[in-house]
């Protein structure tokens, strides 16, 4: 009686020894290659990269406040109305 998962996994297992012990030096070489290509590609961000969004032109608002231009204090405009004195204003030497 032949059981069909056993006598299936017996013949891969054939298979590989074999394959190992003629090309082994050749895959020895690719998986080193591919396992540094892995390890870089996993310090690059691997499958949680982020995909870079383009550039897209977004309106942008401004907001603009209105003051009133305040009036002059009312000391200026006192000075402004009183005459100005000589004596003060004149500079003598």
């Amino acid at each position: 009686m032949i059981y069909a998962p056993l006598f299936y996994l017996e013949s891969v297992c054939h298979f590989l020894n074999r394959v190992i012990q003629e090309q082994g030096d050749r895959l020895f070489v690719l998986l080193v290659y591919g396992a540094v290509f892995v390890i870089g590609w996993i310090w690059g961000g691997g499958l949680w990269r982020r995909k870079r969004q383009r550039w897209q032109a977004r309106p942008r608002v401004i907001s603009v406040m209105w003051r009133d231009t305040p009036s002059f204090p009312s000391r200026m405009k006192e000075r402004e109305q009183e005459p100005p004195d000589d004596d003060e204003t004149s500079f003598s030497a």
